[in-house]
């Protein structure tokens, strides 16, 4: 790599795969043959959000001021946000100023952003790589990382960093060559129908399967072609014969421990936890962002409806009850990955409060009712519908199911503040 010019993705990668390594500057400066104040700059902006380069500018008018250039560049930099379009509106809110969110896109483009590694601070999987990641890849393997370390530290597929790094010592390339590959014979809607035919039905062979393809889509394919679009999807193609005895017969299955769990249904499937509001925003059309810590690596976003009931300004650094294995919804653009548990009437309703000395994390549990939270609620079968009915606040405004207590072990009950003999939701 040579001095005095400026350097590609691919070689501010590199410097910090190195960094990532945990080696120093001046072993890294010696390494990649770079001046010191070169490998600490390309680091210093790579840790303020990543930076690593100014992107060129097309001399278009900026439609901010400069002191909202500055707000923005600090809202940027500051807030753990999920999505461009909560960064926006957290902007709008804090300098009132009236932009979309495609020109906070664009203003962040011309202060050197990476915006399309704006959501993540990770290595996504199952995507082409850019020449920055490539770059990171080949840094750690410079610094004598295993090909084992380097995937787990960049969070990618072991096979992938094989390849990247194969491919740089046969010559210094690492992308991809394009593939020119076996054009698809069936359009994109019609393969969207086929993923949905595969998996909401439970046909016998990949013939009868084709069959009902064809009479949805009206697409005229072969049976092949079915069973090759269904494999580069990820389906497999053979039916097992798994829980058929001898001749084909199909032999009666005793009751599973997840079947029983099925027909039990109670709030212990309920994953209820302590949760931190870090961030309140509020969205067009009444509905409310929130960005909670639950106790896990990083925060969930949760969408809500409380703007006419509770002002957004009442829900920063806010303790709540959250309800954390339903399954996710995308609302306007956004995943919402847990529910925020209310006192509920018809004319009011209240957050319900944990007790003194909760913690995020902490687990929400009921005597009486042992056992293991589902991983996921199906919604097909209607468990939170079921058990909502019997959850209530009492006398006291204590949260109960069936009058045992919403209870923090060794902390306390949870609350709600005035409201007694509600219900909750």
């Amino acid at each position: 790599m040579g001095r005095g010019e400026d350097l590609s993705d691919f070689q501010r990668g590199t410097v910090v795969g190195c960094h990532l390594s945990k080696k120093s500057v001046r072993a890294i400066a010696a390494l990649l043959n770079l001046p010191r104040s070169t490998v600490s700059n390309v680091i210093l902006q790579w840790k303020r959000g990543g930076i690593t380069t100014a992107l060129p500018r097309s001399g278009r008018p900026h439609k901010l001021k400069e002191e909202d250039r500055q707000v923005l560049e600090k809202v940027a930099r500051e807030s753990c946000l999920p999505s461009m379009k909560a960064l926006a509106s957290e902007f709008q809110s804090v300098s009132g100023a009236s932009v979309s969110y495609g020109t906070v896109r664009r203003e962040l483009q011309a202060m050197g952003f990476l915006v399309s590694t704006y959501k993540t601070k990770g290595m996504g999987r199952g995507e082409e790589l850019s020449d920055f990641q490539r770059g990171t890849v080949v840094g750690c393997h410079l610094c004598n990382k295993s090909v084992r370390e380097i995937a787990a530290l960049l969070n990618l597929p072991r096979s992938t960093v094989s390849s990247v790094i194969l491919k740089w010592k046969r010559g210094g390339i690492t992308t991809a060559l394009p593939r020119s590959g076996r054009p698809h014979k069936l359009k994109e809607e019609d393969r969207q129908a086929l993923e949905k035919v595969a998996l909401e039905t439970r046909l016998p062979s990949i013939k009868a399967l084709a069959s009902e393809f064809q009479s949805v889509s009206g697409a005229s394919v072969s049976f092949r072609t079915v069973r090759r679009e269904l494999q580069t999807m990820g389906f497999r193609g053979r039916v097992s014969k798994y829980g058929k005895g001898k001749g084909g017969k199909k032999v009666e299955k005793k009751p599973t421990a997840s079947s029983q769990q099925d027909a039990m249904v109670d709030v212990s499937r309920l994953d209820l936890r302590v949760g931190h509001i870090i961030t309140a925003l509020q969205l067009p059309d009444s509905d409310n962002l929130y960005v909670v810590d639950v106790g896990e690596v990083s925060p969930r976003t949760v969408i809500g409806k409380l703007a006419k009931h509770i002002p957004v300004d009442q829900m920063q650094n806010r303790m709540v009850v959250l309800l954390c294995n339903l399954r996710p919804v995308t609302v306007r653009g956004m995943v919402s990955t847990a529910m925020v548990l209310c006192a509920s009437s018809s004319d009011k309703v209240e957050i319900l409060d944990p007790p003194g000395g909760a913690v995020p994390g902490d687990r929400i549990i009921f005597q009486g009712f042992p056992g293991e939270p589902d991983k996921e609620l199906n919604p097909k079968k209607k468990v939170w519908e079921q058990i909502q009915a019997d959850l209530r606040t009492d006398g006291q405004f204590v949260a109960t199911y069936k009058g045992a207590a919403f209870e923090v072990a060794g902390k306390g009950v949870c609350k709600a503040k005035t409201m007694s003999n509600s219900e909750i939701k």
